[in-house]
């Protein structure tokens, strides 16, 4: 009897094998969206090119990563678990290229084993099976195939092993089966679920990382000591930066691959990331999904200055936890253009690992007009602000990346917060409980020792971080020079300095996902100041510069500086409807600080000033009387108002305007004057009783003091003397001309700001 081909041929035999569907399983992987951060040529960084778009896609457990509908996987997180099928294509000449592709990599015995052709089916045969298959649209029927991933389409059970994996396979053959039809392609359909919550969580005790290294040929040719030394530097950095919670990253081996040698797009082109960090964890015979939860990296190097290739960026990496490990590709050969040795690439690798540590971008705000700081919506500021990705010149995961050379600048007080990697007693928390005003020395960010950030709390416009930057400690191979400003290159009209204080905001609770992975991003928040040549905005503030953040209720003062440490003074408002930005917040913190103003009750023990409210004449009198009136001033026991009885809340202190002459009242057509306590001041009455308080010796005017004030008005020689003074500049009118609006009534905030003005001359 002549040899049967089907049996001889193990592609041929494995092509009779191959079932409808295969399990798949996978972990989400996301990888960072990045946009060009470029290299410092000269004092100014390229600018960045626009952020491409987050990329999310599933490291099989069977080798190969692939990339789904965007849909498919928009609700999963960094780590999650996903299970469900393959559907191979059914069209014969795909499936024989699956069979053969597979077949190269099974022994004998992992092949099926030959089978007799099936004999034709009987009569009865054929009418049993045609009962027991279900009939089109028949409810009963499962038909596993979805076009993409979603977490409600199939239930756990649907996707069972024994539901999808063929008896005809060995597990060896399954899964050489699975990696040659996703590699291929083709007509293949997915379809599962995500897991929710099912992601690598992150503890911070210590953990030794480890490293497999893929350096795929083509381009330039460093050695392999020297790629091993940089991601050696990488580890080292990181050390340092999570205080031994990543204790280290070992480097395992490095491989150089020719794989795609003659191929530089597929070496530098994003969309063929997926094929790449297949190809390379094959060489280390693992699969992708291996590198996630695992502490181990897998990075993927070229030196092929990629450019427009790579939507000019530098790198890409996965997004994990502090001990998940994770996916990163980094170009070496962006250092080209600046003429850089390799070991500047040292923070680009370090900040790809970053992403795999759980870290986001290190961002800096940019705003127009008299702005610094914004509300933030939906992740972005509101206008007129906006965020500059990679803006922070002093974050490894900003445009610091290239900077330091094998020492890359520390990371954000912010980030390593987040992280929770701060040695003891290098942040300090500093809330109002404190005092209203303390004043701190703070180490320079880079130093190994003594309190190196400000975590400031309670604040409405939410917590945030102080910290000092100066070319000392981990910040000194930055190489910035005293005495000179620098643009960052990415926003017109910012820059920064070689030393400073710098106002830092985290990402907060929108860097952390579902289930524990997290992207903890950071964004410095400039002050506006004019030095040294340069106007505009400032990441690092000099001594004698205030900020505060947007909403805040917390002003940050620079008291003084030094080169390894600043002074810095944090007040905390008084009153919870004044943020520290306020128009008139000093002269607001003055009338608590003076004792003018205690405000009113705004519940839990706060206070609030009401700064928009009319000042009542009953409040006014109190300010005056706060001010002016001897310490033991007694009321007479009658009083001179009709309308204000001696149980009055304020009415010492209208007595004491009575008596003092600075108000008489509203005379009545019978019986007492009136004072009216309730009743709003106007802006002229306001003028009226400021002369008086004082004394002052007025005059008739020569002409109107304002354009809606003229020289015969009952109160011009009052209003005039608030002119000349400088308590009162007026509003501004059409043609440059300036009004008082004489019948408007005065506002606490303005009322602050005139007796501020009095006390000041």
């Amino acid at each position: 009897m002549a040899a049967d081909p089907v049996a001889e041929d193990p592609a041929a035999r494995l092509l009779g094998a191959l079932p409808e569907a295969l399990p798949l399983d996978g972990t989400v992987v996301v990888v960072a969206a990045e946009g060009g951060s470029a290299p410092v040529a000269g004092d100014t960084p390229a600018a960045a090119a626009p952020l491409a778009e987050e990329q999310r896609l599933i490291a099989t457990d069977v080798g190969p990563i692939l990339e789904l509908p965007v849909d498919g996987l928009a609700a999963a997180a960094a780590g999650e678990r996903v299970t469900g099928e393959l559907v191979l294509d059914p069209a014969p000449e795909q499936q024989a290229a699956v069979a053969t592709e597979a077949v190269a990599a099974l022994a004998p015995e992992d092949l099926p084993a030959a089978t007799q052709p099936e004999p034709p089916p009987t009569e009865a045969g054929t009418e049993e099976r045609a009962r027991n298959e279900p009939l089109p649209g028949d409810p009963t029927a499962t038909e596993l195939t979805a076009d993409a991933l979603s977490n409600d389409a199939l239930s756990p059970d649907e996707l069972s092993p024994d539901a999808l994996s063929p008896d005809a396979l060995s597990p060896e053959a399954t899964a050489a089966v699975t990696v040659a039809a996703l590699n291929l392609g083709g007509n293949v359909t997915i379809g599962g679920l995500v897991i929710p919550g099912s992601g690598t969580g992150s503890g911070t005790a210590p953990r030794a990382h480890t490293a497999d290294v893929a350096f795929y040929t083509g381009g330039g040719a460093p050695s392999t000591a020297e790629l091993t030394q940089l991601v050696r530097d990488a580890g080292d950095y990181w050390a340092g930066q999570t205080n031994g919670a990543v204790s280290g990253i070992t480097v395992n081996a490095v491989k150089r691959v020719a794989t795609f040698a003659g191929d530089r797009a597929a070496r530098c082109d994003p969309k063929y990331l997926q094929r790449l960090w297949s190809d390379a964890a094959q060489q280390f015979g693992r699969s992708t999904s291996s590198y996630i939860g695992s502490a181990r990296h897998l990075i993927v190097l070229v030196d092929d200055g990629c450019g427009a290739l790579s939507q000019h960026s530098s790198g890409w990496g996965s997004y994990g936890t502090l001990h998940s490990g994770g996916l990163s590709w980094v170009d070496l050969g962006a250092r080209h253009r600046a003429g850089l040795p390799l070991s500047a690439a040292t923070g680009m690798v370090a900040h790809e690992i970053g992403h795999n540590l759980g870290l986001g971008h290190g961002k800096s705000r940019v705003c127009s007009g008299s702005a610094t700081d914004a509300a933030v919506r939906g992740g972005a500021p509101v206008a007129p602000c906006a965020d500059v990705e990679y803006g922070d010149p002093f974050n490894v995961m900003g445009i610091g990346a290239w900077s330091g050379g094998r020492r890359p600048p520390a990371l954000t007080a912010a980030q390593r917060d987040a992280l929770g990697v701060v040695p003891a007693g290098a942040i300090r928390a500093v809330r109002a409980s404190g005092g209203a005003t303390q004043t701190i020395t703070l180490a320079a960010a880079g130093s190994a020792t003594g309190v190196r950030g400000l975590r400031i709390e309670g604040d409405r416009g939410g917590t945030f971080y102080v910290e000092y930057r100066a070319m000392t400690g981990q910040d000194a191979s930055m190489g910035l020079a005293a005495g000179r400003v620098y643009a960052t290159g990415l926003a017109p009209g910012e820059h920064y300095t070689a030393a400073g204080v710098r106002i830092v905001k985290g990402d907060a609770d929108s860097g952390r996902n579902a289930d524990g992975t997290h992207r903890f991003g950071s964004t410095v928040v400039s002050v506006r100041d004019a030095q040294l040549g340069a106007t505009g905005l400032f990441q690092t503030a000099r001594a004698g510069r205030t900020a505060s953040p947007w909403n805040s209720s917390v002003r940050v003062s620079v008291v003084s500086t030094s080169a390894a440490s600043a002074r810095v003074k944090i007040e905390f408002m008084p009153f919870v409807d004044v943020a520290a930005s306020a128009p008139f917040a000093t002269e607001i913190v003055w009338m608590h600080s003076s004792g003018l103003s205690t405000g009113v009750a705004a519940g839990g023990g706060a206070r609030a000033y009401q700064p928009k409210a009319p000042v009542s004449r009953a409040a006014m009198a109190a300010f005056l009387f706060r001010r002016a009136a001897p310490s033991g001033y007694a009321a007479p026991a009658v009083s001179p108002f009709a309308d204000v009885p001696v149980s009055h809340q304020f009415y010492r202190e209208i007595a004491w305007m009575y008596e003092r002459g600075i108000s008489t009242g509203i005379t009545q057509p019978r019986g007492k004057p009136k004072y009216l306590p309730s009743r709003p001041v106007s802006r002229e009455a306001m003028a009226a009783f400021l002369a008086r308080s004082e004394g002052a010796a007025l005059s008739a005017p020569r002409s109107a003091p304002f354009q809606d004030v003229p020289a015969n008005h009952r109160f011009a020689r009052e209003i005039s003397w608030m002119r000349e003074r400088g308590i009162s500049t007026g509003n501004a009118l059409p043609g440059g001309q300036r009004g008082y609006a004489p019948q408007a009534s005065v506002t606490r905030e303005a009322m602050a700001a005139f007796l501020y003005r009095l006390d000041a001359r």
